[in-house]
């Protein structure tokens, strides 16, 4: 004879118990464990928009307005944004210097002394795989507590656009070629 679990039922009711407990408010605020499709698909979109969409990203950067900084993880990252077209000073976040040191070099001290203010607005491109993310989230949190002004909506947007083809900055000249060799 088997014995039951304190419970005094078998798990498998338990089971049942638990997941009809679950209704669809919960269900609609994502506190289940199924797997949804991940928000960068681009359901829909041919290889066409997405190359638009990459030419208009470009330009939009190179509309910058005032005194813009992008910021990235390394060398091949500058040589791809160079490579598409990017026009924008950038500059990479593995120069040796911790990251306070280099946002900090970013400013200059204000007419009355007391605190520094801001050369620059950055604008956070790094890679969209869980390190960049990361590194991302550290350096707006950096600026913030600097008080740097800070962007990261045009990594949201390269993101949207190519994440299902490359998850790194450097990866942007290629995968353009890529995409205009096909059409």
């Amino acid at each position: 004879m088997a014995t039951l679990p304190r419970f005094g039922f078998l798990t498998t009711h338990l089971i049942i118990l638990l997941s009809e407990n679950f209704d669809n408010t919960e269900k609609n605020q994502g506190k289940y464990y199924i797997r949804r499709p991940s928000s960068s698909s681009m359901d829909g979109w041919t290889d066409r928009d997405i190359l638009e969409g990459l030419r208009s990203w470009v330009e939009d950067v190179n509309d910058l307005d005032g005194e813009a900084l992008i910021l990235v993880e390394g060398k091949r990252d500058l040589a791809s944004l160079e490579a598409i077209g990017v026009h924008v000073p950038a500059i990479a976040l593995n120069q040796g210097m911790e990251l306070y040191d280099l946002l900090d070099s970013l400013t200059r001290p204000r007419a009355d002394g007391n605190k520094k203010e801001s050369k620059v607005r950055i604008i956070v491109l790094t890679d969209w795989d869980r390190k960049g993310g990361q590194l991302s989230s550290r350096v707006s949190k950096a600026c913030a507590h600097l008080g740097i002004p800070y962007d990261t909506e045009l990594r949201r947007r390269l993101v949207h656009m190519t994440g299902r083809y490359i998850r790194t900055v450097e990866s942007l000249d290629s995968i353009i070629e890529r995409l205009e060799g096909g059409l």
